[in-house]
């Protein structure tokens, strides 16, 4: 808590509000996560995501089989 309350003073208490939710929602009391949380939240900060032909997801595709192998099973 004392790195909430010295990273309030310097950021606001509304964002380490908000940062202290999603590490209570997510389970992420670590070292240093609380600052983790706050820089990714930061606004104006750089996102990228693949595009889905050059992702390394798999996706959902291999599960579309699952159910009817386990009935062909029993």
């Amino acid at each position: 808590m004392a790195e909430a309350v010295t990273l309030a003073k310097l950021q606001g208490s509304a964002p380490v509000d908000r940062a202290l939710g999603l590490a209570a929602a997510n389970g992420r009391f670590g070292h240093r996560d609380l600052l983790s949380i706050l820089e990714s939240a930061a606004p104006g900060q750089l996102r990228r995501q693949a595009p889905e032909q050059q992702s390394l997801s798999q996706g959902a595709s291999p599960w579309a089989d699952y159910g009817s192998l386990l009935k062909e099973a029993n």
